[in-house]
């Protein structure tokens, strides 16, 4: 059973352990309003009037407001958060609180933020699903999960089985790759399966030695387009007499992060010039 237990918030720094609470009575002190300014909150924060809140609903949107803005999701982002998880308005501040909770016992500063972009994140629970996929990564070898989070907080609405696994035993599947240190780079695109496999069938077949620890390496190999990006630069590499591309790789696999006429030709230029050598590879 994958223990999921938080630190203490007394453990956090002071700033971020009153955060989640003070939100929490701001939004239970917020005033009612008349009808006149619920139809202006509407609007000031873009929320459509045809949007599907009952009667009770429109009567909490002031203290649900309340609680978004003392997150810190932005005043813009507000409408676009309901109209994705339209239960923030139906639903308590304290059922909402168990996942931002959680974050903040990892370390996850910016609540507002990650809210913006993964309102899942509201009502979600720490036990079945955030704490399970942490516990996941965690065994997986990523040591930042605050700055992954930070960085992918749409994690909550991933599926373990679905998209999760695939991705985890296709990296797992290659020797010498070190899958934490993927992910913690490629947070999103390390958990796409159907991304990195053409990725990584490519520099298979392209016969780049010790694979694993060429992409363990440089990481965002894996994100590279490889029409726009990757096989333009290699037929290039070959086209200037490189005959070993694979093996100069495998050495050197920033090579692919290098734009070719403002780096790799200058820097070819230079080597060929002064030095005149060729046996880079």
């Amino acid at each position: 059973r994958v223990s999921v237990a938080a630190r203490p918030l007394s453990l956090l720094q002071p700033t971020s352990a009153r955060q989640l609470p003070h939100c929490r009575r701001a939004a239970s002190s917020a005033a009612p309003a008349a009808a006149a300014s619920l139809e202006e909150l509407l609007q000031q924060h873009r929320i459509a009037p045809s949007a599907p809140l009952a009667a009770d609903a429109l009567g909490r949107l002031p203290s649900r407001l309340a609680f978004l803005q003392g997150l810190g999701v932005p005043d813009a982002a507000v409408a676009a958060v309901v109209r994705r998880n339209p239960s923030v308005l139906s639903t308590e501040p304290q059922a909402l609180s168990p996942g931002l909770d959680y974050l903040l016992s990892l370390g996850v500063a910016d609540l507002g933020g990650s809210v913006r972009r993964a309102p899942d994140l509201l009502g979600c629970s720490v036990r079945r699903d955030l704490g399970l996929k942490v516990a996941i990564l965690q065994s997986l070898g990523v040591r930042d999960i605050a700055r992954y989070i930070s960085r992918n907080p749409r994690l909550v609405s991933i599926d373990v089985e679905r998209q999760m696994r695939p991705a985890v035993e296709l990296l797992s599947s290659i020797p010498e790759l070190e899958v934490g240190r993927v992910l913690e780079q490629l947070p999103t695109v390390g958990l796409n399966a159907e991304a990195i496999a053409p990725r990584i069938e490519y520099y298979r077949s392209l016969g780049v030695p010790r694979l694993g620890r060429f992409l363990s390496r440089h990481p965002p190999l894996l994100a590279y387009s490889l029409e726009a990006n990757v096989q333009p630069k290699v037929a290039w590499l070959k086209e200037q007499g490189f005959g070993d591309v694979p093996t100069l790789l495998s050495r050197n696999p920033s090579l692919l992060s290098m734009p070719v006429e403002a780096s790799l030709a200058p820097k070819l230029a230079l080597l060929l010039g002064p030095l005149g050598r060729r046996d880079v590879a």
